[in-house]
């Protein structure tokens, strides 16, 4: 029985002549989505399996469905003839391009059986002369398969039951390590500093111990917590102890504690160690020279354990890639030459004058999903850039020798005793750019799928162009603008005398199972985010922002709160208060807050102005006038006019309370002092996002940050906890609601104890506002609480709000978790973008 092996992710081609059995043998051994079917493709282009004429059409459109699939690492089978060198060669051209290797599976039963076999499938369609002529083509181009078509196994089978006998095993590529998911502990070039090595390990909790002598001298390792090591190569050269730095890398790889990549520096040692002609420079001599007299046995064995190891791995589902030089996002998981050569050496430039190439900063354009970690290219600082990060510091040169832990994203550095070598050039260095603000057109452009913890969130490719607009004129720096918050959705309508309701909100959250709820007063200003740090040190460090700020103030539409002067007073006072302890509590040199400030004529006196003061104005004018005229009616004593008067007299009445209630919103601001900021979340702070933070613990935070000894521009959000369950609590916060909007009050929010809360049917809302009577006039209109208004306003529909407002939520979310992990400015905008560009897509701006 042969048991045909091949890898998880690649091409396979099934290989023969018609009537050899290859569709039936892919059929059993292989996923119906993974085969392709050449026939299948000839009679969708053509209507006819058997067109020949179709064949290149066929082809053609096969081959898009077979690259794309090898891109997205998926194993696909050629189910064709592929007898001819030249029909290979068309398939193994797109395993090449996609760095996918290439399995091929053929059958050679015989001619007789082969010419029986599709006689009785053809029929009267049957060609003898043509499986006569592929069976010949299969026989003159069969050792091309592997010296010129790039097939790197080749497996035959030469009878039917061989053929029918044959099983399948699939295997994991070398580098294909996603069911790892760590802690990893992965190390930065050694260049032979063992003594660093060493005490780096420990550093890091590993227990190294010698045991034997000479050949036979080699480390143990092991580690309480079970952590994995992982090498990034460079083991050898220029340091004093190059061999004990290999013998600790073969002691993790051949034990099972550890992974190593190939590099440059060990792939040359290795030409040495077998004997072959190797250049004497960069420092080989030192490696050469700690082998003197070692067995041809040893060094044997030594290169065949560098022989063996992989160009680059992949961990953690994807998450994590790690080589020695380098990898660019198509060859994530790949497997080809020109892959290995990038991830082992790395990129070059074509020869300057000199005859010499630079090596190419690859990173900086590197978008891929991956983060990639490596080593190769000396730099001064190990900062993450575009979700990658070199950990060579230059042990060798007097620099540090480097350990990432992952998942904690925390960087180990060790200073070198001394310097072995020196550079022909100055260290690289990212401190200048370790989070551009380079934004590309195609990171904000076009059709988006955003990935996030809930789900793939889509933007349509002209809500992006309206988005790209918009954030280009007005927004501010986007190294600043790290997050936009969700539209809230209000309750359903009421059956009762108002229009919306805290029973409404209660009733949802009870249908969901959810009984927990904080009920917070609706501050009524303007939305507003703070981005607060505790000098304009830390802004520029962390933020990459040099501006002289320690923050910024921004509307929920990217646009800058304040003028420059009045930014930097209310961030220091907003920075001054944290300082007290939340930043201590956090752990934290910096809060993103999200806020209501007030009065609402701090943003809105244009609206204001032209909007809400003359239609209160106009509508109480003509009210009167209309009442006066009526008055004067009457007195002549025509006809009974007391039912008109009464329905404008409360149009009258309505046209006040207008008036009053946006009144009520607005105050003088002489100057800053009579501004009031009304933080309501911590949403993010240094290594955190706080969605999973009860919100009883978010308002405690803001709590500290009000001074009871000086009132002043912060204030807190009075809130109440509701238990679904007891009611005493729903009528406590009924009747405050009720009280409160009475008196104007814009009314509450109402939100489960945490942001991201799962009930009984999936996710719920995150918030849900209830407004009260009289606020509702200036979203509706001063009559709007008329029945025949009432009844007509009670059909709105609030599903399109609600999940918008869901899917606002997850991009927010998922961009602050970036940006906590570090990640660069594009990819915490995306979702920014991606939450404004939703907005562009109209809703009743009312609800």
């Amino acid at each position: 029985m042969t048991e045909i092996t091949v890898p998880s992710i690649g091409l396979v081609l099934m290989v023969g002549a018609s009537g050899s059995g290859k569709s039936r043998l892919a059929a059993r051994l292989f996923d119906r989505s993974e085969i392709v079917e050449l026939d299948r493709f000839r009679e969708m282009v053509s209507g006819d399996r058997s067109d020949q004429s179709a064949t290149e059409d066929a082809s053609a459109v096969a081959a898009e469905l077979v690259e794309r699939r090898l891109r997205r690492r998926l194993l696909t089978v050629i189910d064709a003839t592929n007898v001819r060198s030249e029909d290979r060669r068309r398939w193994t051209q797109i395993a090449a391009r996609t760095h996918s290797l290439v399995t091929a599976i053929v059958l050679d039963p015989g001619m007789g059986f082969c010419q029986k076999s599709a006689e009785a499938r053809d029929g009267t369609l049957y060609n003898p002369r043509s499986v006569a002529q592929q069976q010949g083509l299969l026989s003159r181009d069969r050792g091309k398969l592997s010296r010129s078509d790039g097939v790197r196994n080749v497996v035959t089978l030469s009878s039917p039951e061989e053929a029918e006998a044959a099983t399948l095993r699939r295997r994991d590529t070398y580098n294909d390590k996603r069911s790892i998911s760590g802690p990893l502990d992965i190390i930065g070039d050694v260049h032979g500093m063992t003594d660093e090595l060493e005490t780096l390990l420990a550093e890091l909790g590993w227990s190294v111990v010698w045991t034997g002598e000479g050949e036979e001298r080699v480390p143990v390792l092991s580690h309480p917590d079970d952590r994995t090591l992982v090498f990034l190569g460079d083991m050898t050269d220029r340091g004093p102890r190059p061999r004990d730095a290999l013998l600790i890398m073969e002691a993790a790889v051949t034990s099972g504690r550890g992974f190593a990549v190939a590099s440059n520096h060990d792939d040359r040692f290795k030409r040495w160690l077998q004997g072959r002609d190797t250049s004497l420079t960069h420092g080989i001599d030192t490696s050469i020279s700690d082998f003197e007299g070692t067995s041809e046995a040893y060094r044997r064995r030594i290169a065949d354990v560098i022989d063996a190891l992989p160009a680059h791995l992949v961990f953690a589902g994807g998450k994590l890639a790690v080589a020695h030089a380098g990898l660019r996002e198509d060859m994530v998981l790949g497997a080809s030459p020109e892959m290995r050569e990038f991830a082992v050496f790395g990129p070059k430039s074509p020869p300057g004058p000199d005859g010499k190439s630079e090596r190419v900063d690859w990173a900086d354009s590197y978008r891929g999903r991956t983060k990639i970690v490596y080593g190769h290219t000396v730099v001064d600082e190990a900062v993450w850039h575009n979700r990658t990060i070199c950990l060579d510091t230059g042990a060798v040169f007097g620099g540090a020798l480097t350990a990432l832990r992952w998942p904690e994203d925390v960087i180990v550095s060790l200073p070198a005793a001394k310097a072995y070598a020196q550079l022909d050039r100055p260290a690289f260095s990212r401190k200048d750019k370790r989070d551009p603000a380079v934004i590309g057109l195609k990171d904000v452009s076009g059709k988006k799928h955003v990935e996030t913890a809930t789900g793939r969130v889509t933007v349509e490719s002209d809500h992006m162009s309206g988005a790209l607009e918009h954030m280009s004129r007005f927004a501010i720096d986007p190294r600043w603008l790290v997050y936009i918050p969700p539209t809230m959705s209000p309750v359903e309508s009421s059956s009762g005398e108002f229009l919306e309701h805290p029973d409404q909100a209660f009733d949802y959250y009870r249908k969901q199972g959810v009984t927990e709820l904080v009920v917070e007063t609706k501050h009524m200003g303007s939305r507003a985010l703070a981005l607060v740090c505790r000098d304009p040190e830390v802004a520029a460090r962390r933020f990459g922002v040099e501006d002289g700020h320690s923050g910024h103030v921004w509307s929920r539409s990217g646009r800058a709160f304040f003028d420059d002067d009045q930014r930097r007073a209310v961030v220091s006072a907003l920075a001054t208060a944290a300082s007290r302890s939340l930043f201590d509590e956090l752990r934290s040199d910096w809060l993103l807050l999200d806020a209501e400030i007030m009065p609402w004529n701090t943003k809105a006196t244009d609206l204001i102005e032209r909007q809400f003061a003359p239609t209160g104005r106009a509508a109480q004018m003509g009210g009167n006038l209309a009442l006066d005229a009526l008055a004067r009616f009457a007195a002549r004593g025509v006809a009974d006019v007391s039912p008109l008067q009464s329905r404008l007299a409360r149009r009258v009445d309505n046209a006040s309370r207008f008036d009053a209630v946006w009144r009520g919103y607005c105050w003088d601001v002489p100057d800053l002092d009579a501004l009031r900021v009304a933080p309501f979340h911590v949403l993010a702070s240094e290594g955190r996002v706080h969605h999973g933070t009860r919100h009883d613990e978010h308002l405690r935070w803001i709590e500290t940050l009000v001074d009871p000894d000086r009132p002043g521009m912060i204030v807190g959000t009075p809130h109440l906890r509701v238990d679904l369950s007891d009611p005493t609590t729903v009528d406590a916060a009924i009747e405050t609601w009720e009280r409160e909007t009475a008196v104007g009050a814009e009314g509450v929010v109402v939100k489960p104890h945490t942001f991201s809360t799962r009930g009984e049917r999936g996710l719920v809302q995150p918030a849900l506002k209830v407004r009260g009577r009289d606020y509702l006039r200036i979203i509706y209109g001063p009559d709007y609480d008329l029945p025949e208004n009432l009844s007509r306003l009670r059909d709105r529909s609030i599903n399109a709000k609600r999940n918008r407002a869901m899917k606002q939520s997850a991009l927010g979310i998922e961009g602050l978790e970036r940006l906590v992990r570090r990640e660069p400015v594009r990819s915490v905008h995306e979702c920014v973008f991606a939450t404004i560009a939703l907005d562009s897509d109209p809703l009743d701006p009312r609800l």
